[in-house]
């Protein structure tokens, strides 16, 4: 759970210690991964892109973000070969 005033830019950075900090090209989306729902703005906030909280954990709304990324170093990375 985070607040609405948590940046584009933190959300970023936690999804890029969850895969070691090795990423190059780290592209997220709201709801859908399409081109149109892309947060580029790495300062906007959740609120910011029209999420509302709530003091209420259990009444939180409930966000779903999708993210692709190309490992660091790697520019036509082969997934047998990664490591």
């Amino acid at each position: 759970t985070v607040q609405v005033t948590t940046t584009i830019h933190s959300i970023k950075e936690v999804i890029k210690k969850w895969h070691g900090g090795k990423i190059a090209r780290l592209t997220v989306c709201k709801d859908t991964f399409s081109e149109n729902n892309e947060l580029r703005n790495e300062n906007s906030t959740l609120k910011d892109i029209g999420i509302r909280g709530n003091a209420n954990k259990e009444e939180a709304p409930v966000l779903t973000l999708m993210y692709d990324f190309k490992p660091d170093g790697c520019d036509n990375p082969d997934p047998i070969l990664m490591y």
